[in-house]
Formats: structure tokens, C-alpha cells, sequence
């Protein structure tokens, strides 16, 4: 593009959109390298993007030069066209499939956040151990008895403290979450009140009901938060009076460690042993919960990978179901099919990815097309956590590649990712050649871009849009299929085509030519007008190989009269 408009060179494209019977003017402006500008004609730049200005469904498609024959080469496209076809009930389902996907992800991250935490577990377990074993020496000492009064008392301390925080924390809490309902409150209502309707005094209405809502909220977080405050002012008063309680004991205490000390015993230690254990008990219990907690994410991890299967499957279901109105639509020029998760392509480079280091990459192919089984990231998953056996049994595979592989899934986080990669349904294009239909695998590159086009014609809402199509188009198809194709369709959508090739408008019924030159380097309009134009007539004809007569017989062979 840059060898036409040159370097900084700025395109434009005017776009007329029809509301109804009004008509409303844009301008499309893109410099090179740059990204588009949306124009209003009627009052300059607003803030919209190209595809904004379509319906979703009237979306122009747009080929440039050449690139018919690589997106022809594409599964991914095919399979994205093909859904297109289908239409919205397609798209909500692949929806759901992403919103659970994504919910697996985050199950995931869970269940890791909460095994990192239970890692530490075993270790206040063990502190747990040691410490009682130290406290046991001290009681065969008679040293806990004599101190038992006090131990008791920092046990409680640490209790209050541990209130105190918690308490703390509910406080700020609580405060923050009614600041922000009461800043919610007060936006709602002033966003009602700028209705600007002839209901507007139903909007008005709803504004008062939510400032009333905002008035009663006031009130009873007003009311809640003086019983906070005062709660939290009668535990300080309760804390203080603990203080002054606890010191007769603290001197007690300290005459006990002066006679304790004579005989060279520690009774600091045992304090320091009480705090801690006090300190690690109420962790020990959170951490308990967590475990109760993690059995619930995995019981939730099963249902997700179900659900997530049973959706794969229902859309595969779609896809083979509305295959048929597809084939009909391409009137047996072309013939659509689907495989069941066959596309397996990105899936085994996923898992060639994911193996990398584990000294098993080799082993890929035997994973992902195992005999007489559908696999995707779940199912190997499971395999895996079966043990190497199973993977022996199940891919044919040797005890040192299986124990390798189940080894370099010990990590969870690589098991997890590994279950949400999936192979695609894959699509099987056939163009009927010769009266056989043939698998666009074994086409010819023209053939291949001719089969693609036809199944672009299938979709006759959108413009459709292409530059020199007759560079990836085998020949013959562009008269016996392109060209007929064209005609039938032109009633239903937009078809703006760049070409070379006379024989497509002229044998496509266009209903308007124009004919370009380039001078100076620039794109120069000769003339515009429909085939019934003479001097329209005579630029196809210098144009067309062959002159007059080739344009002559192909009109008439093609049937096309009045020239």
C-alpha cells in the first residue's frame, strides 16, 4: 500500500449508513502505518472504530492481493468462517466455553494459593512438636507448676491481641464499605436525574426512591459504626483493666525467676515457649480450614472440566448439525464436513511447548493421537495422575518416557495448564472438481482459493471485498463457478472487486465499472457507468485479452445478451 500512496501517504474512504430512511455520511481516514480515524461529515472526528460504523453482521470482508491463497491454507480461518455461517448460537456457546475456561484458570491460581499456604503446615506442626517437648522438661523441673499462673495469663494476652487486630480490621472494613455504598448511592441518583425522556418523571421518581435508600443507609451505618466504636472503646477499657490486673502476678512472677535463677534455672524460656505456642495454635486452625477449602476447589475443579467437555461437545454438535444448511447454500459446489477435535495442530504445539526440558518431546505425537481415542488436555491429565502404568497401557508408551512424564507433572501448575488446551474441530472443505468432490488438503493453490471464496459467497450479509482475485483463482472455476456465483449473489450483498480480468464484471453482470490507469504514479479514474454504456464497452473490451471477439463469445457463451 505504502508503494501507492507513498511514505505518509493518507487513504479515505467515504461510508454511507443508512438508519432506517435517513442516511448518515463517515469518513475513514488512515495514514500509513498510522491506525484509522473515524470522521463525521457533518461534524468532524468522533470516537468510533471502522467496524463501528457497520452492523455486526454487515461487517465488509476485505482480501488484499494474494491473500486468498494463504488464508486458504489457514484451519483456523476455515473453522472461523464456518462459525460465521452458523451465526450467533455458535458464537454464545464458544462464549460460555471461554467464561469456563477461564474459570478453571482461576480455580487453578486457587488451589495453588491455598497449597502454598498449607505448605507451612507440616512445619508449625513440628513447632508445635519441639516446643511441648521443651515445656515437658520444664514441668519435670517443677518449674510449670510454679509458673502455670502466669504461662496461663500471656496465653490470654495473646488472645486479646489477636481479638484486638481482628477486630481492627472489621472496623476499618466496615467503614470503608459504607463510604462506598453511600458515593454509589449519590451517583445513582444523580445519573437518574439527568433523564431527559418524555418519562423523565418516572426517572425522577426512581432518584428520590434511591435517595431515600441513601437516607436509611446513612442512618443504620451511622448507628453501626457508633456500636463499633463504642464496642471498641469498651474493649480498650476492658484491655487496660487487664493490665492492672496482671501486675500483682508479674510481681509474683519476678520474685519466683530471682529464686528460680539462684538455682540456675531459665524461666524466661518457658515464657518465650507459651507466647509462641499461643501465637501458632489459632494458625494451626485457620490452616485447617484451608484444607476443608481445598477439597471443596478440587470437587469444584471436577465439575468445571466436566462442564467444559460436555460444551466442547455441544458445539461440536452445532457445527455437524448446521453443516447440512451450509452444504445447501453451497449448492453442491463445495461440500462442508466436521471432525470432532481432528484439528489438532496448535494443541500438539501447546504440548511440544509444555514439554520442553523434560527430555520426552519426542513422545508428543504418541499423546495426541493415541489409537481409538479422542484426547485433549483433560484427558491426558488424568492419564497422568493415574500414574505412568496408565500411560504405558494408554499410548504405547515406554516405562522411562512414562515415569518422565509423570515426574515433570508433579509440578500442579503444569497439570493445570496443561488441562485447558484442547484440539479444535477440524473442518473438511471438498471442491467438487470433474464431478468428484476433492479435499482441499490435495487441491491445486488456485483451487484451493477458489474453494475458499465460494464459501465466503455463503455468507450473504457481509460486503465483500477483493483485490485481484484472479491471481489465486484457478481459471476455469472463475468462469464455471466464480462468475455464476457472482451473478446470483450481487442481488443480496455488496461485492466490490479490483481486477485485471475484464471477464469478471463483464460475466458477473456488474452493475457498475470502473475503469482505472495509473499516471505519474497515481490511480486515475478514466470512466464509471454498467456494461450498457458504450464507452464503458469499449474500455472492457481493450482491457480483455482477445479484444471484441473474445468479448463477444464469452458474453454470449455465458449468457449474457444486449451488446
Amino acid at each position: 500500500m505504502e508503494d501507492v500512496v507513498g511514505s505518509g501517504g493518507e487513504i479515505r474512504v467515504h461510508i454511507d449508513r443508512f438508519y432506517g430512511e435517513e442516511k448518515k455520511c463517515f469518513e475513514i481516514r488512515r495514514i500509513i502505518g498510522k491506525e484509522p480515524n473515524v470522521y463525521d461529515l457533518d461534524g468532524g472526528a468522533i470516537n468510533l472504530t471502522p467496524n463501528d460504523i457497520f452492523e455486526e453482521e454487515q461487517v465488509p470482508i476485505l482480501f488484499g492481493q494474494k491473500e486468498l491463497y494463504f488464508v486458504a491454507n489457514d484451519r483456523k480461518f476455515q473453522l472461523a468462517l464456518v462459525d460465521e455461517l452458523i451465526g450467533r448460537e455458535i458464537g454464545d456457546k464458544q462464549l460460555e466455553l471461554r467464561h469456563l475456561v477461564e474459570s478453571l484458570k482461576g480455580n487453578g491460581r486457587a488451589i495453588l494459593n491455598v497449597r502454598e499456604k498449607l505448605g507451612k503446615k507440616g512445619e508449625y506442626e513440628q513447632r508445635i512438636k519441639s516446643i511441648d517437648a521443651e515445656i515437658k522438661i520444664f514441668e519435670e523441673l517443677g518449674i510449670v507448676d510454679k509458673l502455670k499462673r502466669y504461662t496461663d495469663l500471656l496465653e490470654d494476652e495473646e488472645r486479646i491481641k489477636k481479638a484486638k487486630q481482628k477486630l481492627s480490621e472489621i472496623h476499618e472494613e466496615i467503614t470503608t464499605s459504607f463510604e462506598n455504598y453511600s458515593e454509589d448511592l449519590f451517583d445513582l441518583e444523580s445519573m437518574l436525574k439527568k433523564g431527559k425522556s418524555e418519562n423523565r418523571n418516572i426517572l425522577l421518581n426512581m432518584s428520590k426512591a434511591v435517595g431515600d435508600i441513601g437516607v436509611i443507609t446513612e442512618e443504620y451505618s451511622e448507628r453501626i459504626l457508633d456500636g463499633l466504636n463504642e464496642g471498641v472503646s469498651r474493649i480498650d477499657e476492658f484491655y487496660n483493666y487487664w493490665i492492672d490486673k496482671k501486675k500483682p502476678v508479674e510481681q509474683e512472677v519476678r520474685k519466683i525467676k530471682m529464686q528460680l535463677g539462684e538455682q540456675k534455672l531459665h524461666p524466661e524460656r518457658l515464657e518465650e515457649l507459651a507466647k509462641e505456642r499461643a501465637r501458632i495454635e489459632p494458625i494451626l486452625k485457620e490452616l485447617q480450614r484451608y484444607e476443608t477449602k481445598l477439597r471443596r476447589l478440587y470437587d469444584e475443579r471436577k465439575e468445571l472440566k466436566d462442564e467444559i467437555q460436555q460444551k466442547r461437545h455441544e458445539i461440536f454438535k452445532v457445527r455437524d448439525q448446521e453443516k447440512d444448511r451450509i452444504n445447501d447454500k453451497l449448492r453442491k459446489k463445495l461440500r462442508v464436513n466436521v471432525l470432532f477435535e481432528e484439528e489438532k495442530r496448535r494443541f500438539t504445539e501447546y504440548l511440544k511447548d509444555m514439554l520442553k526440558g523434560s527430555g520426552v518431546g519426542n513422545a508428543v505425537d504418541s499423546l495426541v493421537s493415541p489409537i481409538g481415542k479422542t484426547i485433549d488436555g483433560i484427558l491426558l491429565s488424568d492419564y497422568i495422575n493415574q500414574g505412568s502404568g496408565k500411560l504405558i497401557d494408554g499410548f504405547n508408551l515406554t516405562k522411562a518416557k512414562a515415569d518422565q512424564i509423570v515426574k515433570w507433572f508433579v509440578d500442579e501448575k503444569k497439570l493445570f495448564e496443561l488441562e485447558t488446551l484442547f484440539p479444535e474441530d477440524k473442518i473438511e472443505i471438498s471442491l467438487k472438481v470433474n464431478g468428484e468432490y476433492k479435499k482441499i488438503d490435495g487441491l491445486s493453490a488456485g483451487q484451493k482459493a477458489t474453494a475458499l471464496l465460494l464459501l465466503l459467497f455463503a455468507r450473504e450479509e457481509n460486503p465483500l471485498i477483493i483485490d485481484q482475485p484472479e491471481e489465486d483463482l484457478d481459471n476455469r472455476f472463475i468462469y464455471e463457478d466464480v462468475v455464476k456465483t457472482l451473478r446470483d449473489m450481487k442481488g443480496k450483498r455488496q461485492l466490490i472487486i479490483a481486477t485485471h480480468n475484464a471477464n469478471i464484471p463483464v460475466l458477473g453482470d456488474s452493475e457498475l465499472i470502473i475503469v482505472l490507469e495509473s499516471e505519474a504514479g497515481r490511480c486515475k479514474i478514466i470512466d464509471r457507468g454498467s456494461i450498457d454504456k458504450e464507452s464503458i464497452r469499449q474500455g472492457v473490451k481493450n482491457i480483455m485479452e482477445g479484444g471484441e471477439e473474445a468479448f463477444m463469445r464469452r458474453a454470449g457463451k455465458y449468457g449474457y445478451g444486449g451488446l
